[in-house]
């Protein structure tokens, strides 16, 4: 690949199957649009399949009807209205948004995007956090943080707790940067609970990373999710929310009480980087990682080796490390197992790339034999089994380093006349008929 030395690409996208809410219909739809009388404005409504927030205070109250168009037309009419569900019940709150589906089963539930945003409808004031959420509520109101503000975990497991107090640590140590005698222990909040219901530390693709942040004016706020990395994503929006303010030496949080219900558009959000043409150090690696886990991206596709050179160093293959810029520059097997290990508590996945048969000129430094001549170094040798089996040998260690279900063999720009050029080669093709295409399609 002709790729400078750092890339940010997001790569292909994937939509993600498994959220809290789904928003079913189109939300700026004029088809579930009323105009709501005397000001010329349209509500939207957002529908979603099931309960979607804690929702202390709220009631619900019978309508009288079942009909959606006339429960819309009811709620447009009544400016305490704050949405309905499918069983004819009109939901009210005296604060600006609570939803919760109260009935046994779940009814599908019918919000004002005027009591809950989405950042498709129309333009409103931003949250200040990147990437945007995909819905939220806020105000403009700022709550102080107590200075025995806490975050604790909500009962879970043993593994679910640990992965979680990590990134307590690493968030806290981020976010409250100041010691300050101002602070007070009467403040406005006093405290966040993490509340994860899966057991579940797997991370890949399609991996639920949505998540619900209550932030109320004064009181506890709560982060609820359905997996750790969720929480992370949430804890990230947190860390953004808070400000430091030099002026009363407190922190807080901006824009309360506010409502955030987020997941990503994308299930595979990548940040390719190229170690081979330069190499990074596994700390500026680590750097690399914080600086994505902060953007929310979820992949680190680590385009390890190259033509220019072979920094992985493998136990089956000791050879291949040859290829190396020097000995200097290369990762051992335990500094991936690291680098992994890092990542996954950020909630990244790392997709390791060897591209082949092409940009592989350094795999024959250590492995002459399966390249086509001295001179002629790549694509590698198609005509010999033991490239095929330095290959297999190769993706069975990088299975143990690299846990991820994914591996990038490149497959790009090969230049087929190498192939043509060396007579054991140009024997190969014309014994099994093959045009240089076709021994590319055999490799």
């Amino acid at each position: 690949m002709t790729m400078p030395s750092l890339v940010l690409a997001i790569s292909m996208a994937l939509a993600m199957t498994a959220l809290p809410f789904l928003l079913e219909t189109a939300i700026a739809d004029e088809s579930v649009a009323s105009e709501h009388a005397g000001t010329g404005d349209s509500y939207h409504y957002m529908r979603f399949p099931q309960k979607d927030a804690l929702c202390d205070g709220s009631h619900l109250e019978q309508a009288g009807t079942s009909d959606e168009a006339e429960l819309r037309a009811l709620c447009d009419r009544d400016a305490t209205c704050r949405g309905f569900n499918g069983r004819g019940q009109l939901k009210r709150d005296t604060r600006a948004v609570c939803m919760r589906d109260d009935t046994e089963d779940g009814a599908v539930l019918f919000t004002k995007t005027s009591a809950l945003k989405s950042s498709a409808v129309k333009a409103f004031p931003e949250i200040p956090v990147v990437p945007l959420p995909s819905l939220y509520d806020l105000n403009e109101k700022n709550s102080v943080l107590s200075a025995n503000f806490s975050i604790t975990v909500a009962p879970t497991t043993a593994d679910v707790d640990a992965f979680l107090q990590l990134a307590i640590e690493r968030y806290y140590a981020l976010v409250v940067t100041h010691r300050s005698s101002s602070m007070s222990p009467l403040s406005d909040l006093t405290g966040l609970v993490i509340t994860v219901t899966s057991q579940d530390l797997d991370l890949g693709l399609g991996t639920d990373e949505s998540y619900q942040l209550v932030v109320p004016q004064s009181g506890v706020v709560h982060l609820m999710a359905t997996t750790v990395y969720g929480a992370l994503r949430g804890l990230e929006t947190v860390s953004q929310l808070v400000r430091y303010d030099l002026n009363s030496g407190m922190y807080h949080i901006v824009n309360t009480p506010l409502q955030v219900h987020d997941s990503p558009r994308f299930a595979h959000r990548g940040v390719l980087l190229d170690t081979s043409r330069h190499y990074h150090s596994i700390i500026v690696l680590k750097q690399f990682l914080d600086s994505m886990s902060h953007a929310k991206f979820n992949v680190f596709h680590w385009h390890i080796v190259d033509s220019q050179s072979f920094p992985l160093q493998l136990h089956t293959l000791p050879a291949l490390v040859k290829g190396a810029y020097t000995p200097q520059e290369i990762y051992t097997p335990e500094d991936v197992t690291d680098v992994v290990q890092y990542a996954k508590l950020r909630g990244i996945r790392v997709i390791p790339e060897y591209d082949t048969p092409g940009h592989a000129a350094s795999w024959c430094v250590g492995h002459p034999e399966i390249c086509p001549s001295a001179s002629c170094l790549q694509p590698l040798n198609p005509a010999t089994n033991k490239t095929f089996e330095l290959i297999s040998t190769l993706l069975q260690e990088s299975t143990q380093l690299f846990t991820d279900d994914y591996v990038h063999l490149g497959g790009d720009e090969v230049n087929e006349k190498c192939w043509k050029s060396v007579p054991a080669i140009a024997a190969w093709l014309k014994e099994r008929n093959y045009t240089t295409d076709d021994a590319y399609k055999y490799f």
